[in-house]
């Protein structure tokens, strides 16, 4: 019995593994993905009530305000950026240009191309964007 239930478990890995290569994976899919498996790790620690998992520290520490400025910035609220960002975001969320963009792009061309407009903002979304999500290649 644990042996099969060794074996669900390093399917689900490598499945996890699996699903974090290529080269489309960004950061946001990342985090998502990686949620989603530590919630299973805790389920099933919770099920067999055996040590303790703590795969926090081995990744990439990227808020969930990080990820929704990515994902759904006309969601966010100026005031929980930090200020560095607050103007040129205020500006950002009253361009419609800029909205019409972010519909019809995908998130890595859509922030790649805000860097003319604004950098600043920009900046800070790419380089959470693209942080090297696996290092499976460099491995």
């Amino acid at each position: 019995m644990k042996l099969a239930y060794l074996n669900d478990i390093f399917s689900s890995i490598n499945a996890v593994n699996r699903s974090l290569q290529g080269y489309s994976a960004t950061v946001i899919d990342f985090v998502d993905k990686l949620r989603a498996f530590q919630m299973k790790l805790k389920l099933w620690q919770e099920k067999v009530t055996a040590g303790r998992q703590e795969l926090e520290n081995d990744f990439p520490d990227i808020t969930d305000l990080d990820c929704q400025l990515i994902r759904n910035p006309l969601e966010v609220d100026p005031t929980s950026l930090p200020d560095e960002l607050q103007q040129e975001f205020i500006e950002f969320v009253n361009d419609s240009t800029a909205k019409d963009s972010f519909d019809s792009l995908s998130l890595t061309r859509f922030w790649s191309t805000m860097a003319c407009s604004y950098p600043t903002l920009a900046k800070n979304c790419v380089r959470n964007l693209l942080m090297f999500p696996s290092t499976y290649r460099c491995e």
